[in-house]
């Protein structure tokens, strides 16, 4: 009897052995497989970006940034505080050779004001049009002395009281938020308008086509000059994204 005891504590022991040893190599199976996703998907999805003009007068600095989804398309974002302008390109890629690429517009988003007169003034209102698809979220304005207000936008068409006693001259501005998420940086796009801003927000219609040239190390367009301040069309060339620190605490939205 204790013989046979002894030889069925021997075969579980065994048993038990094997068992370990086979789930020991689908962890780690498990695991390499984890890394080689992790790896593939940090390979197809890059980010390239340029931060600059980091003045004392503005809470965010310029940033172009551009994500890259493998070779089939990308996110294209150019915002600046100071010019109050923001502008979203999503677009798709065609490969010319190994590393040239046709890029065709899909999506336009922008947010601008050009210093021509902005809304329609009627004493305390501010009348103003924007994209349909914002329709229902929450406009909120803050004045200079750090007064906020919030409105819902009710469509393409929009009627918005204001404190005409804080913005009424050409030194004041608003900063203006739409309940509109950065795609790529953990936080809300933002306009900073002067009384003679021309605030445009929305989707256009563009039909844009340029070329980039993609690196390990850089993307810019094909066109591209670092003389030129105002190139014609579009134009940017942006190293890639080295997981140091954004300017002002910035953080890329993972």
């Amino acid at each position: 009897m204790n013989i046979k005891l002894q030889s069925i504590f021997l075969l579980i022991t065994i048993l038990s052995f094997f068992t370990n040893c086979s789930n020991e190599n689908s962890s780690e199976n498990g695991e390499e497989r984890d890394e080689e996703v992790t790896s593939r998907k940090t390979e197809e999805e890059r980010i390239y970006l340029h931060s600059y003009n980091c003045l004392t007068v503005v809470d965010r600095c310029n940033l172009d940034i551009l994500k890259l989804y493998g070779r089939d398309s990308l996110i294209y974002i150019s915002s600046s505080e100071f010019h109050s302008k923001y502008s979203e390109l999503h677009a798709s890629l065609t490969p010319v050779n190994d590393s040239i690429y046709e890029v065709k517009t899909t999506k336009y988003l922008q947010f601008s004001g050009n210093g021509e007169m902005p809304f329609y003034r009627s004493l305390d209102t501010l009348a103003f049009d924007c994209a349909k698809e914002f329709a229902n979220n929450t406009l909120s304005m803050t004045y200079e002395n750090g007064t906020t207000e919030e409105h819902t936008l009710y469509g393409e068409k929009n009627k918005i009281p204001f404190n005409r006693y804080l913005f009424n001259s050409t030194n004041d501005h608003l900063k203006l938020r739409f309940g509109y998420q950065h795609p790529l940086v953990e936080e809300e796009v933002e306009l900073n308008a002067d009384y003679m801003a021309n605030v445009h927000f929305g989707y256009q219609s563009v039909d844009e086509l340029f070329y980039v040239v993609i690196s390990d190390s850089k993307i810019k367009t094909l066109q591209y000059s670092e003389d030129a301040y105002y190139p014609e069309g579009l134009s940017f060339a942006l190293k890639r994204y080295d997981d140091s620190p954004l300017p002002r605490g910035r953080k890329l939205r993972r």
